[in-house]
């Protein structure tokens, strides 16, 4: 069996269930993403429905907050940045949500590499409060729960 064809089945389903989950947030952005998602957990060796989870306790899937509509930053991505990525005054800037997708991947996957659950991401959230573990678990676990990457799919380099 050939691990990148398993790999790319695993991206495809976990998208699914994403965007099928997304449908009961008809006004959240996020709609339709669930490839990319998927795709930048697997890129990044992230959980992708721990990503798209996080996103449900930081901004209501992307529907409440400033960030959301100035910056793409439905993950209220602030801090010290090694990353490289593009930063306004902290917070974490991207152009459209297929790139802050990603970029969100690859910042999590810098500061907590491996990152399959709430309770991985030490500091994500100040103190990480139990409601806050709590909200991006019962989203993480109704999509899916640990949905760990076979092998690392590349793609060509993007800009930022």
């Amino acid at each position: 069996r050939d691990p990148a064809m398993i790999e790319s089945s695993r991206v495809a389903a976990a998208g699914q269930k994403i965007d099928d989950y997304m449908a009961h947030w008809p006004h959240s952005p996020l709609g339709g993403y669930g490839q990319d998602f998927a795709f930048a957990g697997s890129k990044h060796r992230i959980n992708a429905y721990l990503l798209i989870a996080l996103t449900a306790a930081e901004s209501t899937f992307s529907t409440d907050g400033s960030l959301v509509r100035t910056h793409h930053n439905a993950w209220g991505m602030k801090g010290p940045n090694k990353t490289g990525l593009y930063a306004e005054r902290g917070w974490m800037w991207w152009p459209d949500w297929s790139s802050a997708i990603d970029g969100a991947a690859y910042f999590i996957s810098v500061y907590w590499p491996g990152a399959q659950t709430a309770y991985n991401l030490r500091g994500y959230c100040e103190g990480n409060p139990p409601p806050w573990i709590r909200n991006v678990e019962v989203v993480r676990e109704a999509m899916g729960g640990v949905m760990l990457s076979l092998i690392h799919i590349s793609e060509p380099t993007r800009p930022y």
